[in-house]
């Protein structure tokens, strides 16, 4: 194991212009030796109960976890914890395209309801507009019937005001009637005086 070691860190400064190699490397030496560190741990934990091994404590044969803490000051994590967030990254990645798709029907109903609302608001526009028609309408036509009233009101003052003429025509024919028959009368008398 130090021979691997040994030639890693070799490697590592001969070919320094190589470090995504180099990465992998160092990448799979951690992964071994935290596969090594969890299959020793859980061979310690076979063994037995920890009680029995007083005073000291079980996180002091705990290696993974030692190891796992050491990690951390360098922000290196384990793989279980790297496997964990890779699984945890995939099911966000699903989810998210779900999401999105779920976005894109929403915007394309929204665009369905914007262009409904708008074809509403068309109609609407050219309902009131109808409306308006039909009431200027109205308004012209009651114009025209009050025009019409007085009109009819004129027409009967002149018909009332000739029906009295008629009468006073027909009084003076009358009178001239009552004349003429007595002068007809008179001529008549005179004429059988003469004779």
């Amino acid at each position: 194991m130090d021979n691997q070691y040994m030639n890693f860190w070799q490697n590592a400064f001969t070919d320094m212009w190589d470090t995504s190699a180099q990465m992998k490397k160092m990448e799979k030496l951690v992964e071994q030796s935290l596969t090594n560190f969890g299959e020793f741990t859980s061979l310690v934990q076979t063994m037995g109960k920890w009680d029995s091994f007083k005073p000291m404590t079980p996180a002091l044969f705990d290696f993974k976890k030692t190891f796992d803490e050491a990690l951390k000051p360098f922000g290196l994590i384990s793989i279980e914890e790297y496997r964990s967030l890779v699984t945890t990254y995939e099911e966000l990645k699903k989810d998210n395209k779900t999401l999105e798709k779920i976005q894109e029907e929403q915007k394309k109903k929204l665009t369905d309801l914007n262009q409904a609302v708008s074809n509403e608001k068309k109609k609407l526009s050219t309902r009131e507009k109808t409306v308006e028609d039909t009431k200027n309408k109205q308004d012209e036509l009651k114009k025209l019937a009050d025009s019409l009233k007085k009109d009819l009101t004129n027409e009967k003052k002149q018909s009332l005001s000739l029906q009295q003429e008629l009468g006073n025509m027909k009084k003076l024919i009358e009178t001239m009637k009552k004349e003429i028959g007595e002068k007809e009368k008179a001529i008549k008398k005179a004429e059988t005086t003469k004779a």
